[in-house]
């Protein structure tokens, strides 16, 4: 069983959808140093590789990762089951999805 992971960048106002897949083989790194630090082999799976290419394409910007089954968009807003407001004008960001593609293509 696994979950899909997103990564938004408050900065731009998007969202990229990275992929669908096992929680111990994701990389939760906020910074390329910590991804460079995961196995190769872990490296190599198309959410990760997604992951990295927005690490880099916005180093300086504000953004997060989160498991899709976390938080869900409601009434614009995108919120945790307990209600905590993680991005109030959600509805406002673009939605790319790189599952099938990764961005290096």
């Amino acid at each position: 069983m696994g979950y899909g992971i997103s990564f938004c960048c408050e900065t731009c106002k998007k969202e990229y959808y990275l992929g669908y897949g096992s929680g111990t083989n994701t990389i939760w790194a906020d910074n390329i140093i910590k991804f460079e630090n995961e196995s190769d082999q872990i490296k190599k799976l198309t959410r990760n590789k997604n992951l990295l290419k927005c690490l880099k394409e916005h180093r300086c910007h504000k953004y997060f990762q989160y498991n899709n089954d976390d938080l869900h968009d409601y009434k614009g807003q995108l919120i945790s089951d307990d209600g905590n407001v993680y991005i109030k004008d959600y509805s406002k960001y673009e939605y790319i999805n790189l599952e099938d593609n990764t961005k290096e293509k």
